[in-house]
């Protein structure tokens, strides 16, 4: 290792429960565990977190020769610009960029141009960065398509292994036993226009229409916007299902049931209660809940889009969601053939362990070391 080498790391948000400031958590332990000097930035940071990273945009930053950013880039931040103006040594981690059509540039103007100048801005990105960490091929391909070589892909850090090993929430395990006698569907991600919860909705109401009425969906993940989360629960009572806007409702009667942002346990707690994992979103760079419910043996049934397929493999039944019987017929096949639930519970876990922390981790620090040795 060089002497005094610093890895330092900017995101422009670290929140809990996110994906990409877990991830940021894990790596610096993982870089001082290496024997780097590993400090966090970022623009906003959640008051939970307070402490944990130093707030900047990188105005000020000025790189020595050992100091090297590595940057978490999933939306615009003119932090990018602050970084190629110091010359720093940047190592780009990607993570993808959502498009900016699934937002509306009128109601909501932030998302739309967040998203659209900073998949404008990724060319710049990439020239700047010296080497890039793609979160999957799919992440990769676009690195790829802008004509930057110097890429690998490392699959998103998360110690699902401390999930696993906590306790599940007594309250939720005790609410969610009532319900037993109705098979539950489980989606988790952020309530955000790509992940197309409305799609679910609109498969719970056709399932109850012409298979079973024995079926309910629970979506956990927090709100990007008080607004679309109101448009969806909307969306769910026109369709005549009885909607329950808490986890604390959890034990009540509900077609729909919306928990929020959850604790570890509650949301293992949710896992075991589920038969099926389903997912209609239509963008993806990895996708953290996929591999969460390949490890606890949920089957999934997900829409076959950007880093989908490549995320469970063969552990899922993908299909085209605007194929709505096509969808009906997957989540069915699950609910109600042991064998195949036992199939995809079999091939998830195996799945799993591919992407798994230790693997990941490995993964993570031989190109580590490999790019500090070339220096």
């Amino acid at each position: 290792m060089i002497k005094n080498l610093s890895i330092n790391q900017f995101l422009p948000s670290l929140s809990p429960h996110d994906a990409i400031g877990n991830e940021t958590l894990e790596i610096q332990c993982i870089l001082q565990d290496m024997g780097f000097r590993s400090d966090i930035y970022c623009e906003h940071i959640h008051k939970d977190l307070a402490g944990k990273a130093i707030v900047s945009n990188l105005d000020y930053f000025k790189a020595s020769p050992n100091e090297i950013m590595f940057y978490h880039y999933a939306v615009y931040s003119k932090a990018i610009l602050n970084l190629a103006s110091a010359s720093a040594s940047v190592w780009l981690r990607y993570h993808n960029v959502t498009p900016e059509r699934f937002f509306d540039p009128v109601t909501e103007p932030h998302s739309f141009q967040a998203c659209e100048i900073g998949r404008k801005q990724l060319p710049l990105a990439t020239l700047t960065s010296e080497f890039i960490f793609a979160a999957s091929e799919f992440n990769k391909s676009e690195i790829d398509a802008i004509g930057h070589s110097n890429s690998t892909v490392v699959p998103l850090l998360r110690n699902y292994e401390a999930l696993f090993s906590k306790n599940s929430d007594h309250d939720i395990v005790a609410k969610l036993d009532l319900h037993k006698e109705r098979n539950i569907c489980l989606f988790v991600g952020r309530l955000v226009p790509n992940k197309r919860q409305q799609d679910l909705i609109q498969m719970i109401r056709l399932y109850k229409q012409f298979v079973s009425d024995k079926i309910r969906l629970i979506l956990v993940g927090s709100s990007y916007s008080k607004s679309y989360e109101f448009k969806l629960k909307e969306y769910a009572q026109d369709l005549g299902l009885k909607v329950c806007e808490s986890k604390a409702q959890a034990g009540e009667d509900f077609d729909i049931l919306f928990t929020g942002s959850v604790r570890d346990e509650e949301l293992l707690a949710l896992y075991k209660s589920a038969k099926v994992f389903v997912s209609a979103s239509e963008h993806e760079g990895f996708c953290i809940p996929l591999v969460e419910a390949m490890g606890m043996g949920l089957p999934i049934v997900a829409h076959s889009s950007s880093a989908i397929p490549e995320t469970i493999g063969k552990a899922g039944l993908l299909v085209n969601k605007f194929n709505p019987q096509e969808f009906l017929s997957a989540v069915k096949s699950v609910l109600t053939n042991e064998q195949v639930q036992s199939q995809l519970s079999r091939l998830g876990k195996v799945r799993h362990q591919e992407l798994s922390f230790p693997a990941a981790k490995k993964l993570f620090v031989d190109t580590i070391e490999k790019l500090v040795s070339q220096r």
